[in-house]
């Protein structure tokens, strides 16, 4: 019912709720004519964010044939888990290299062995919301990342290759 936006919305409010609604229209698309010529694309959201819910996500899930990677932060070494969900289309690379925290006893993280930092409340230091502070993607993730979209783009590349040349041969 308020999937695209709380009723009596006002001001600035008003137009943040606008624009996102205009940016996951624009996504999807976007993903829909990358699907048409077979090229990879990525949409990225928080787990448990709502985003998913749009009448569009779960047509791309089921009619794209998309795979989804959650990616937790703290297997990246941020003291946060932070779990991001890739839906995924044309890379099965990207979609086998997810990783997620398992916890272990006492809800300790499965990379650290300690407890994740909650994003709630401010830094006493910085005076900085805990979860402006975690906004920033780990270098170790973004690698990772950058790896599998090179990775597909070489085996793509090869592939486009190989089938010229069969041609002239």
């Amino acid at each position: 019912r308020t999937l695209w936006g709380l009723p009596g919305l006002a001001g600035l409010d008003a137009i943040r709720v606008c624009a996102a609604n205009q940016l996951i229209r624009l996504v999807c698309r976007v993903a829909d004519k990358c699907f048409a010529h077979s090229v990879c694309y990525y949409v990225e959201s928080p787990l448990t964010s709502r985003r998913r819910k749009f009448p569009c996500i779960p047509r791309m899930w089921k009619q794209h044939t998309c795979l989804g990677s959650r990616f937790d932060f703290c297997q990246f070494g941020m003291k946060w888990r932070k779990a991001k969900r890739i839906l995924c289309f044309n890379n099965p690379v990207f979609a086998r290299s997810c990783k997620k925290c398992v916890f272990q006893t006492g809800y300790k993280c499965s990379a650290t062995g300690q407890r994740h930092i909650q994003l709630t409340g401010v830094d006493k230091a910085s005076g900085q919301f805990l979860t402006n502070r975690a906004e920033a993607y780990p270098p170790r993730l973004c690698n990772l990342w950058a790896k599998c979209l090179q990775d597909i783009c070489v085996t793509e590349y090869m592939a486009a290759r190989n089938r010229s040349k069969s041609t002239y041969m």
